[in-house]
């Protein structure tokens, strides 16, 4: 049955008619999407734009500084990757001479 004044569980839009589900309260479009695959709509095929922007706003409680977002943007990703696997690299490195060093204790 439609249900009035709710919120879709998953778009969070306030459109009539509403219908409860098993996945939650739906709006008739998410509704009719979830009868014909069973699956719930992803954002991306949202046609009511008010809840697109609802849905980029960042998670409650997440605080991000100009400054921050400043230093982001002048690394290169490419670097930002090569770095990482640097890093990693050392890392096994490290375990692997630890390992080596295990086992020719053991041995001992």
């Amino acid at each position: 049955g439609t249900i009035e004044d709710q919120e879709c569980s998953n778009c969070e839009i306030t459109s009539t008619p509403m219908y409860s589900t098993p996945r939650g309260i739906l709006c008739n479009e998410c509704f009719n999407y979830w009868q014909k695959s069973g699956l719930i709509m992803r954002p991306e095929l949202y046609r009511n734009k008010s809840s697109l922007k609802k849905l980029k706003q960042p998670p409650k409680n997440m605080c991000l500084d100009l400054n921050s977002l400043k230093s982001n943007e002048s690394i290169d990703p490419i670097e930002k990757l090569e770095d990482d696997i640097r890093h990693e690299l050392s890392v096994i490195q490290l375990h692997n001479q630890s390992i080596e060093y295990l086992t020719n204790q053991s041995r001992q």
